[in-house]
C-alpha cells in the first residue's frame, strides 16, 4: 500500500530523475526542495534506487530482502514517515507547516552564487500566506552574488477551499490564532460526535458577523447523543453527561472533562475503566462543545458565571481535562476560576509521527490509560486498588507499543471499544 499523497509522487519521481541527469551531465551544485509535504514515497524510493539509502542504512539492502524491509517500515509505527523526514538520506531540514519551501529555496541561494535550488511547490502550500510572500523574493536576488532558484513544476492536484480539520496542526493553529481575536466575533466549537457536528454546523450557517471555528475529525467515530439530545447539548454549549456520570446523589470525587471528538472518546473509555475497577469512586463527566463557555461571562458573551462554573466543576475537586489542542489554552481561559489550582489538562504537546490514531493520543498522554492514572494519582482514597489499577494501565501501555510495532494497527480492545458502563444517552 502506498501511503502519503499519491498525486505528487509521479511528478516528483520525474523531476528527481531528470535533475540527477542534469547534475551528472553538467556537474552542477544543486539541492532539491520538496514542498508537497507527504511526497515521501518519491524521495525515499529515489534515494534507494540511486544507492544512497543503502549506504546509510546497510540493513535496507539492494535486494529482495532489502526491498521488503523498505516497504514494511514505510509509514508504519516504529518505521519512517510518509513525508520527507530527517531519516531520508540527504534531508537537511524538515519543515513543520505548509508554505515555507520557496522562502527556504531563496534563502539557500543568497550569497551562494554557484548553487541552484530546484523548488517543487505543492497545491496546498500554494494557498498559504508565507508562499504568497515568498514569490516576491526574486526581487532581492543579485545575479552576481547569488545563486538561482528554479521551479520545475507547480504540482496541482485540485482546487482547495479553507477546510475544517481535526488534525493537531490545524487545531493548534486555530486555537492559538483565533482565540486572540475579539470576543465579540470569535466562536470556537468542538462537537464530540456527528449529531453535534450537524447541530453546530446548522447554527453557524445561520449566524452572521461571527468568525465560527469548528474543529472535527474525518474518521469514523462513535455516536454518543441522539439528534434531539445533541441539539439540546450544543445549545447549552457545555454540560454534565449524566448517563456517563455516577455522582448523581453526592459530590463527585473527580471531574473528567473533555472537548473534542478524540478527547471525548478517550475520556469515556477511561471512565468505563474506572467505574469497572473502582466502583466506589464518584466521577462527573463534563463535555464542552462551546469552548468560550470556559471564560468568565465578563470576558465573553458565551462565558459561564462563576457560580455556574463552580456548580459544574466544583470548587475543590480534581479536574482532569482532555482537550483537542494545547493544554495552555484551557488554563488561559480558566485561570480566574475558583478551582483552577485543581485543573489538570491533557492535550497536544508537540508529540507525534506516522503512527496509529490511538498511539498519537498515547504520545501526548491523552489516552485512556494515562487519564485513568491521572485520576488515581489525585485520589488518595483509591488505596491499594488504585495502585494495582495504575500498574495495570502501565502494562497496557507497554502492550500497546509492542502490538502496533508488530501489526501496524491498534489493539482490538482499543479499535473495537464501545461504551458499556450502565447508562446511555437519550
Amino acid at each position: 500500500m502506498l501511503l502519503g499523497h499519491w498525486g505528487t509522487t509521479p511528478g516528483q519521481n520525474f523531476i528527481y530523475t531528470h535533475l540527477n541527469r542534469v547534475i551528472k551531465k553538467y556537474d552542477l551544485d544543486m539541492i532539491y526542495v520538496s514542498g508537497p509535504g507527504h511526497g515521501g514515497p518519491a524521495v525515499v524510493s529515489n534515494t534507494y534506487l540511486e544507492g544512497t539509502y543503502s549506504e546509510i542504512y546497510p540493513d535496507i539492502s539492494r535486494d529482495v530482502a532489502g526491498l521488503k524491509k523498505l516497504f514494511t517500515q514505510f509509514s508504519f509505527p516504529g518505521g519512517i514517515p510518509s513525508h520527507a523526514s530527517p531519516e531520508c538520506p540527504g534531508s537537511i531540514h524538515e519543515g513543520g507547516e505548509l508554505g515555507y519551501s520557496l522562502s527556504h529555496a531563496f534563502g539557500a541561494v543568497f550569497d551562494n552564487p554557484e548553487l541552484i535550488v530546484a523548488c517543487v511547490i505543492g497545491d496546498g502550500e500554494a494557498e498559504t500566506g508565507p508562499l504568497a510572500t515568498a514569490w516576491h523574493s526574486n526581487k532581492f536576488l543579485d545575479p552576481l552574488n547569488d545563486g538561482a532558484v528554479r521551479f520545475p513544476t507547480v504540482w496541482k492536484r485540485s482546487l482547495r477551499l479553507p477546510s475544517v480539520s481535526g488534525s493537531p496542526r490545524h487545531a493548534r493553529m486555530i486555537n492559538s490564532y483565533v482565540m486572540n481575536k475579539k470576543a465579540e466575533i470569535v466562536r470556537v466549537y468542538l462537537p464530540p460526535d456527528a449529531n453535534c457536528l450537524l447541530s453546530v454546523a446548522d447554527h453557524c450557517l445561520r449566524s452572521r458577523h461571527y468568525v465560527n471555528v469548528v474543529i472535527a475529525g474525518k474518521h469514523p467515530a462513535p455516536q454518543w447523543l441522539t439528534m434531539d439530545a445533541a441539539v439540546e447539548h450544543c445549545t447549552k454549549g457545555i454540560g454534565i453527561w449524566q448517563w456517563a456520570s455516577n455522582d448523581h446523589d453526592e459530590q463527585p470525587d473527580a471531574v473528567m472533562a473533555c472537548a473534542g471528538d478524540v478527547p471525548t472518546l478517550e475520556t469515556l473509555a477511561a471512565v468505563s475503566i474506572l467505574r469497572e475497577h473502582l466502583p466506589d469512586i464518584r466521577i462527573r463527566v463534563i463535555n464542552v462543545v462551546d469552548l468560550m463557555k470556559l471564560q468568565p461571562s465578563s470576558e465573553h458573551p458565551h462565558g459561564l458565571s462563576d457560580p455556574d462554573f463552580d456548580g459544574l466543576f466544583t470548587q475543590d475537586k480534581p479536574i482532569i481535562f482532555a482537550f483537542h489542542g494545547y493544554p495552555w489554552l484551557i488554563h488561559r481561559l480558566t485561570y480566574r476560576r475558583t478551582n483552577h489550582p485543581n485543573l489538570h489538562v491533557r492535550g497536544y504537546k508537540e508529540e507525534g509521527t506516522i503512527t496509529t490514531a490511538f498511539d498519537m493520543t498515547v504520545l501526548n498522554d491523552l489516552d485512556r490509560f494515562h487519564l485513568v492514572m491521572d485520576v488515581i494519582d489525585r485520589l488518595a482514597q483509591t488505596g491499594s486498588a488504585g495502585v494495582y489499577l495504575k500498574q495495570q494501565m502501565q502494562n497496557k501501555l507497554i502492550e500497546h507499543k509492542r502490538y502496533i510495532r508488530r501489526f501496524g494497527q491498534d489493539m482490538p480492545e482499543v479499535r473495537n471499544w464501545q461504551w458499556s458502563a450502565r447508562g446511555k444517552a437519550e
